[in-house]
């Protein structure tokens, strides 16, 4: 039931419905919090957290995100724990404490992960804080730092669309090639049992 209570959450989170989302999404919580699915903890504090950032309980995000930060902190996980800052550097911006929410971009950026969108969101989260600051040529700056890895996410994911395209083409032609070949070889082995018996002849008329 959790499942389905964290689906319908995420749901409603994705259509900006935030209300119903936080509704679910604490079912979803509840649930898990006595049946313990450690796979669904991370996913559901990172939705409602920020389900709450985008209401009116808005100070609901934060013990949820400090909970998230505990938990990449306790599993050594840099991937969690960039997500933790990202979603701490929002709730502070939200708050109107665009200093600490440049503190925590600023460490979420200082930790090594593979995840290009993550990195894509820290930079963007720094470069509105810098512009809520008043910093605006450092907004810039990092601006063009979010441009360039945004860029290279779309080459990344149109390099792949061009990849399974061609893929599909490739598989299309050599499905053809063999159903091609397995018409000659059905034609030659019909070629060869007339050769074998011999032609079929009809005769009309009679002999004297």
């Amino acid at each position: 039931m959790a499942y389905i209570y964290f689906n319908i959450g995420a749901d409603f989170l994705m259509n900006d419905v935030y209300d119903s989302a936080i509704k679910y999404l604490h079912l979803a919580k509840y649930l898990n919090d006595s049946i313990n699915i450690e796979r669904m903890k991370v996913p559901l504090i990172q939705n409602l957290s920020y389900a709450y950032i985008n209401s009116d309980y808005i100070a609901e995000a934060k013990p949820l995100i400090e909970e998230f930060i505990a938990i990449g902190e306790e599993r050594r996980n840099n991937e969690i724990l960039a997500r933790a800052y990202s979603h701490m550097s929002i709730f502070q911006r939200a708050t109107n404490h665009p200093m600490e929410a440049i503190k925590y971009a600023q460490k979420g950026l200082q930790i090594e992960t593979g995840e290009l969108n993550i990195r894509l969101s820290l930079y963007l989260h720094l470069s509105e804080a810098y512009e809520d600051a008043g910093w605006y040529k450092e907004s810039l700056e990092l601006w063009k730092k979010y441009d360039a890895i945004d860029d290279s996410l779309y080459n990344i994911e149109s390099t792949g669309t061009i990849a399974e395209i061609e893929a599909k083409y490739q598989n299309e032609k050599k499905e053809k090639e063999i159903a091609i070949q397995n018409s000659k070889i059905d034609l030659l082995e019909k070629d060869n049992k007339l050769k074998r018996f011999g032609p079929i002849y009809c005769y009309s008329g009679s002999y004297y």
